[in-house]
């Protein structure tokens, strides 16, 4: 499951920062920024449908997520334009 993925790609990044703190030192905010997004989509992703009371939450992440603006980021590694953005 893509929650899977994330939850362990969250604790790799987490467990390397730990490990090599000054590697990316100047970018802790972007890092912590991008973790904060992948945790929220991995817990959105693991809550049932069904799940009185967590429904909205989890469409309240998704509507979040997906209004964060990804064209500077886009424009800066020169992605294909032809691709929607995620």
């Amino acid at each position: 499951m893509i929650s899977d993925v994330l939850y362990h790609a969250i604790e790799e990044i987490r467990n390397y920062e730990t490990e090599f703190p000054e590697v990316y030192g100047g970018v802790e905010s972007q890092i912590s920024a991008v973790l904060t997004v992948m945790d929220a989509l991995r817990f959105a992703l693991d809550i049932p449908l069904s799940s009185p009371g967590l429904e909205d939450r989890s469409r309240r992440i998704y509507k979040a997520i997906g209004a964060i603006d990804l064209s500077e980021i886009l424009a800066a590694v020169d992605c294909d334009s032809s691709r929607p953005a995620a």
